[in-house]
């Protein structure tokens, strides 16, 4: 059976979004903006180490925080005032990024990564090499390339 890996798709459809924990939004914003494939930015530290990573759909709740009312984000997420107040204070992309990121390696198989995605419900993945660096990133559209390559090549 042919197997397919992370290294064989990535990066064909969608490159990473890198940015430290200092960015602030409007850059964040004009970044998927024109990088309009990606879902997902990630987070390094000082030594280039995946921390953390935001979503478009987090920064976009962020963003209308001022045009939305409090009781959407209650229902949404934020049990209380509190931890809303903190939320819509946040300047940049380290007080908000989520700081538990899973990843995958080049030499994992793609079937891991479906898993992965499936199982947490998200369209996109680091790839990071042994040092938990940045290399690539993995977007679903790239796991139906590799569907399509596995197709062709039977």
């Amino acid at each position: 059976m042919l197997s397919i890996y992370i290294k064989d798709v990535r990066n064909k459809i969608t490159k990473p979004l890198i940015l430290s924990e200092k960015t602030n939004f409007e850059e964040v914003a004009e970044l998927f903006l024109v990088n309009n494939t990606n879902r997902t930015a990630y987070i390094v530290n000082k030594e280039n180490k995946l921390i953390g990573y935001l979503t478009l759909k987090k920064l976009v709740k962020r963003l209308l925080i001022d045009v939305l009312d409090s009781d959407f984000y209650i229902r949404n997420g934020y049990e209380n005032y509190y931890s809303l107040s903190k939320f819509g204070t946040a300047k940049t992309v380290g007080e908000l990024m989520e700081t538990d990121p899973i990843s995958i390696m080049d030499n994992d198989q793609l079937g891991i990564a479906v898993k992965i995605m499936y199982k947490f419900d998200i369209q996109e993945l680091p790839v990071v090499n042994e040092n938990k660096e940045v290399i690539g990133d993995l977007n679903i559209l790239e796991i139906v390339l590799g569907w399509k390559q596995k197709e062709v090549i039977k």
